[in-house]
């Protein structure tokens, strides 16, 4: 029986306050499971968008009901779990409502034996076309437009870089010239050209600083360029190792977001998009398994600033045993038992 025909009944559905005193948050799982969601909607898509938050949850019960918590203004939420991006004011003044940006909420689903189970969502309204989906690269030629004098004041404001990734920082080539760099919020990594470094930025959210000394026949200027570090998404690898040959592996993300771009590379050949893909090892040994999640990055108009990855590794050891093949009796009779056993020496078999 699916979701939708429990819904007519919940419209009807009261639930007591003592038994609504009796619930608890309980989340069950493969059988009652409240799940986060996560929506990009650009500005052409807001009159026509809708979605639904329990689309990708797990309802088993035979009754339940869904409750919201605070919507934003711009946010509706039916019973039934459809949403839908309400522009026009609340106040029926023919205004419209400005919802660029982020906007998060919450829903909670009851269903019975007084259990419950929550969610948080996340929708994403970009209203500007421009966006940059790379930071690896700082030109501070720009910077240096900005401060032609090289009294160290930008009025072009903070580029954005990604958490823990490596980010090219480049000014004009003269070979006469001398480049004296420093930074704060990240390390220096080595490089060939003489205009050029690598910065490796710290690993969290936060604020940073690149500094250039250059020197030729004019004199030294000094180009200060703020950096915004930006916070990364989370690559996590769950499996069991060692696994079985020729056995079905279950990997699991656990990254966050959960709604970030998989690229998992299982060290044999082979790769999957897949969030939490099932993969077979037909030869033993020990493969080396990475996960690549990545990310947007909003500002606070909902524009794309940056596309941040982080990456996951594991080692995955594949044993040279098969996986359990069971033994049983073919045919039983209503009433009969049976024992069913396995030769199989894997583990877990």
């Amino acid at each position: 029986m699916t979701k939708s025909l429990y819904f007519s009944v919940l419209l009807f559905l009261i639930v007591p306050s003592s038994v609504s005193a009796q619930l608890q948050e309980v989340c069950e799982p493969g059988y009652f499971e409240a799940i986060d969601d996560y929506f990009e909607v650009t500005i052409d898509e807001i009159s026509t968008w809708t979605d639904n938050v329990i689309d990708n949850d797990i309802i088993s019960v035979d009754y339940w009901e869904l409750i919201a918590g605070d919507l934003p203004p711009c946010i509706s939420l039916n019973l039934d779990g459809t949403i839908e991006i309400n522009s026009s004011s609340p106040t029926g003044d023919g205004s419209s409502l400005d919802c660029c940006g982020e906007h998060y909420f919450s829903y909670t689903l009851i269903g019975e034996n007084n259990i419950m189970c929550s969610a948080e969502v996340t929708i994403i309204i970009s209203c500007e076309e421009e966006s940059k989906s790379d930071c690896s690269v700082i030109d501070l030629s720009d910077t240096a437009q900005a401060d032609p004098d090289g009294s160290g004041d930008n009025d072009s404001g903070c580029v954005p870089v990604c958490g823990g990734a490596l980010t090219t920082v480049t000014y004009i080539l003269d070979t006469t010239a001398g480049y004296n760099y420093s930074v704060i919020g990240g390390s220096i990594q080595p490089i060939p050209n003489q205009n050029e470094i690598l910065v490796l930025w710290d690993p969290y959210a936060g604020s940073g600083t690149v500094i250039l000394e250059f020197t030729n026949d004019a004199g030294t200027q000094t180009i200060v360029q703020c950096v915004d570090i930006l916070e990364p998404p989370k690559a996590i690898i769950d499996v069991n190792s060692p696994a079985c040959l020729n056995s079905a592996v279950q990997f699991t993300s656990s990254s966050d977001p959960s709604s970030a771009d998989h690229f998992w590379e299982f060290g044999d050949g082979t790769t999957s998009t897949m969030v939490n893909p099932v993969h077979t090892y037909t030869s033993p040994g020990i493969y080396d398994v990475t996960l690549s999640v990545t990310a947007p990055v909003f500002n606070d108009s909902g524009v794309v600033v940056c596309c941040c990855t982080d990456v996951d590794q594991v080692f995955m050891e594949i044993m040279d045993i098969e996986g359990p093949v069971i033994e049983c009796i073919s045919t039983l009779c209503a009433g009969d038992s049976a024992c069913y056993s396995t030769p199989s020496g894997c583990p877990g078999a």
